[in-house]
């Protein structure tokens, strides 16, 4: 609880020390009274910036400090965390600010950043500002009032934990979706030089087996020039019209004995020389299909070589490569339907939590709205009805609902939207209702509304 509050040199105010009691305190004056100047050592105090329009002309120093009376538990946890001793549970907090807009702040004498007197102002003031009122008008800020009220953070922090793990992995398929799609041009192009390189049988190449088909390639012509050598031959000796072997043949009818003799004996060895080339042609390595398709091969090689401007051992390399990718972007799919399965079984775990959120919240609202009408009634509103109105959304960062606060102030009418119905003197009597509700459960011992 604020028990004293200190200011000096803080606008118009050269030095004041207000003293408060338990219970209610109001402070009334007109415009210029100085009651924003309260609010404004308050906010010093509660770690918030200051304009250097408000610091006053006493001094070279505008100094603000507060008393306060703590019985917080958690509050006391923060304090012994940053070793700062508390004695007879009194807080003296400091706030000095020089001329040049510098600051310094102390708790119990202990000087203190700024980030750590904000995290301590939030335990012991709750200041509603004068326009605070006003984020009653933004319905989406409804849900948060009600869970602030039902004290639900940690099971609501379960449930968010499991959503943001399911949007992870929303995200994680969209994005393997986007590289699908991104990469589906370039692996259709790789697919095709997969076949163009698979058409050579590239998979299976090297130095040494393009050596063996050159030298086989070699045989097969020399073979192929053999045979060409063979069958003129045995054209010119025995298979032309009037060959050698015939002309021969003629010609010895018409030579005497001892000659015809000879001819006779040549004829007959060119009969054994054709019949020695039939033997060879028909035992020659000659194979016409077989050197051709060495021939395709060989020629799509160097084709390939030079169209990929690499060699066979880059070839080999760089098919292996495409192989793999294509191998890698295929097996995506697998990996999708298994991400598939997991997005599903984390939303069944996040429909759960946020179940039992919706639970909580529609038993929680009963007594909010019960506790909240007696609160009204008590601030003229005879006639008012207060409910929360309750709306399934899907998923999101706060559940499976929309949670609207819904008023009627006239007897016989039909709760509406408050943010569409309400007007501004009952929209701050309802934020007076709120807070002096949450007050009942809230470990702050000043409000200041």
């Amino acid at each position: 609880m604020l028990s004293s509050l200190l200011i000096k040199n803080l606008a118009l105010v050269k030095e004041i020390t207000i003293n408060f009691n338990s219970g209610l305190s109001i402070i009334t004056g007109e415009t210029g009274a100085g009651k924003s100047t309260i609010i404004g050592a308050l906010n010093l105090i509660l770690g918030k910036k200051i304009s250097n329009n408000i610091i006053g002309n006493f001094d070279d120093n505008t100094i603000v400090e507060a008393l306060f009376k703590i019985d917080s538990d958690s509050l006391k946890i923060l304090l012994s965390q940053a070793e700062i001793d508390f004695q007879q549970n009194e807080l003296i907090i400091r706030r000095i600010v020089s001329e040049n807009g510098k600051s310094r702040a102390f708790i119990n004498d202990i000087p203190v950043n700024n980030s750590f007197l904000k995290i301590i102002g939030e335990e012991l003031i709750d200041l509603h500002g004068q326009h605070d009122h006003q984020s009653l008008l933004n319905i989406s800020k409804h849900i948060d009032f009600l869970d602030n009220y039902l004290k639900i953070q940690k099971s609501i922090q379960e449930y968010q934990k499991k959503f943001n793990e399911y949007n992870t992995l929303l995200s994680k398929k969209q994005n393997m979706l986007d590289e699908y799609n991104n990469m589906q041009t370039q692996i259709d192009f790789y697919k095709f030089q997969q076949e163009e390189l698979k058409k050579y049988d590239i998979e299976n190449f090297s130095i040494e087996k393009l050596e063996k088909l050159t030298e086989e390639r070699e045989l097969l012509k020399n073979s192929l020039k053999n045979q060409e050598i063979i069958s003129e031959i045995d054209y010119y000796l025995s298979q032309k019209d009037e060959s050698i072997i015939d002309i021969l043949n003629q010609l010895s009818i018409k030579l005497n004995a001892e000659i015809k003799k000879k001819f006779e004996s040549a004829i007959e060895i060119l009969k054994n020389i054709v019949y020695d080339l039939g033997i060879l042609k028909s035992n020659s390595n000659h194979n016409p299909e077989r050197l051709d398709q060495i021939e395709e091969s060989l020629f799509g090689i160097e084709q390939l070589k030079r169209k990929y401007n690499k060699n066979i051992t880059d070839l080999l390399s760089y098919y292996h490569e495409i192989k793999n990718k294509i191998d890698e972007f295929e097996s995506k799919d697998y990996n999708l339907n298994k991400l598939d399965n997991e997005i599903e079984k984390i939303y069944l775990e996040a429909q759960k939590l946020a179940d039992i959120l919706s639970l909580k919240r529609k038993k929680g609202s009963e007594e909010l709205c019960c506790k909240i009408i007696k609160e009204l009634q008590e601030l003229g509103m005879k006639y008012a009805q207060f409910l929360v109105n309750f709306e399934k959304t899907e998923l999101g960062s706060k559940g499976q609902e929309k949670a609207v606060f819904f008023l009627s102030t006239n007897k016989g009418t039909m709760p509406q939207n408050l943010a569409q119905i309400a007007s501004g003197g009952e929209i701050s009597r309802v934020m007076l209702a709120l807070k002096t509700v949450f007050a009942s459960t809230d470990t702050r011992n000043t409000l200041i509304f």
